[in-house]
C-alpha cells in the first residue's frame, strides 16, 4: 500500500471510531419549495400589445401616428419606439416615450413620402427592456399638401 492509501484508511478508521458518518452524497445543497414567507418569485416586463400605425401629413410633411395598449407590467416606466424600412427589421431606436399609461406617439422625424415604415415597441423599466411588441406598418402619402 502506498502512504496515501494508508493515511486515508487511517482517517476513515478514526472517523468511524468517533462516530462520524463517512457516507458520501452527490448533493452539497438541497432545496425545498415553499420555505415559509421567504419564497422567491420573478416578474416579467411585458411588451405593449395592439400596436397600430396610421400615416398622414403634418405641416406639408409626412407623419405616422402609433397607438397601442399599455403594458400590464406595473413597474414599466415608458416605451422605446423602433423603426425600420424593412419588414421584420433591423430596427433603429427612434424615441423613448415616458409614462406607462402613454399609448400614442407621432413620428415626424426623417420620414420620406411614399415609403412604408415598420415599427415595434419595447416596454422599459430603468435599464430593463421587454421583448418586442408585435410589428405595425404604415405607408406615408405620396404628396403632403395639407
Amino acid at each position: 500500500m502506498t502512504h496515501r492509501r494508508i493515511a486515508l484508511a487511517g482517517l476513515v478508521a478514526l472517523l468511524a471510531l468517533l462516530g462520524a458518518n463517512v457516507a458520501t452524497t452527490a448533493a452539497l445543497f438541497t432545496d425545498a419549495p415553499g420555505v415559509g414567507s421567504n419564497a422567491l418569485s420573478t416578474a416579467t416586463l411585458q411588451p405593449p400589445t395592439g400596436l397600430s400605425a396610421t400615416a398622414g401629413c403634418q405641416l406639408l410633411a409626412p407623419k405616422i401616428t402609433l397607438s397601442w395598449t399599455a403594458t400590464t407590467s406595473l413597474f414599466a416606466d415608458g416605451y422605446d419606439v423602433y423603426r425600420s424600412t424593412t419588414n421584420g427589421g433591423p430596427y433603429t431606436l427612434r424615441a423613448h416615450v415616458t409614462g406607462r399609461t402613454t399609448v400614442t406617439y407621432t413620428d415626424t422625424s426623417g420620414l420620406s413620402t411614399n415609403t412604408t415604415y415598420y415599427y415595434i415597441l419595447k416596454s422599459t423599466a430603468s435599464s430593463w427592456t421587454s421583448a418586442n411588441s408585435g410589428q405595425a406598418s404604415a405607408k406615408t402619402p405620396s404628396l403632403c399638401l395639407i
